[in-house]
């Protein structure tokens, strides 16, 4: 929607152009610009690593975290789950499945943040989720939206200070392509069904 991408490009100023000047003869001044399918700057990148990075090491089970924090600030999502339908919320965090299936999506997850340094794979990756999730009943880009925004709560959460205002702005940004790429595919295969 016009929205979306009205605010994709806000995002996109915010940070579009930082700049990092190296001292030496000439003083050359180098940008360091985002690409165009992403996005995300080398900078942007490398923050999104860091702080993903930081929080797996702090919490050696941050998948079970990030889907403990989804589930209770979105319930109704349980039902989305075939294995987790209509079990509370202790029931199914004591549930091995619960922890085999948050740990293989918080790979897939940890894949394409290990990808961000090629952008038309993060695109294809993304697209990909959203194809694969498509036949799934239920699922919406609005889940994929919720469960990206969740992780970065977590990250807020459990990095504290150390989790800086520019790595905010770049977990934002890739959220948003996310968001975007999702919803874009989710309606591409909707039309083309």
């Amino acid at each position: 929607s016009e929205k979306r991408r009205k605010r994709m490009i806000n995002l996109l100023g915010q940070q579009s152009r930082q700049t990092t000047l190296f001292s030496s003869m000439g003083n050359i001044l180098t940008k360091s610009l985002p690409d165009s399918r992403t996005g995300l700057s080398k900078r942007d990148t490398k923050l999104i690593r860091n702080s993903w990075s930081m929080l797996c090491k702090q919490h050696p089970k941050a998948d079970q975290l990030i889907f403990k924090a989804l589930f209770t600030k979105h319930p109704d999502f349980m039902a989305l789950f075939q294995h987790f339908k209509d079990k509370d919320l202790g029931v199914v965090l004591s549930d091995p499945q619960f922890a085999l299936h948050s740990s293989a999506i918080i790979q897939a997850f940890g894949t394409i943040i290990r990808s961000l340094d090629d952008p038309a794979g993060v695109v294809a990756l993304i697209r990909k989720n959203a194809t694969d999730h498509t036949t799934r009943k239920g699922v919406q880009p609005s889940h994929f939206e919720a469960m990206l925004n969740v992780v970065l709560e977590v990250l807020q959460d459990k990095l504290g200070s150390r989790f800086k205002p520019e790595a905010i702005t770049a977990w934002e940004k890739f959220i948003e392509v996310g968001k975007l790429l999702w919803s874009e595919e989710k309606k591409r295969f909707v039309v083309f069904w």
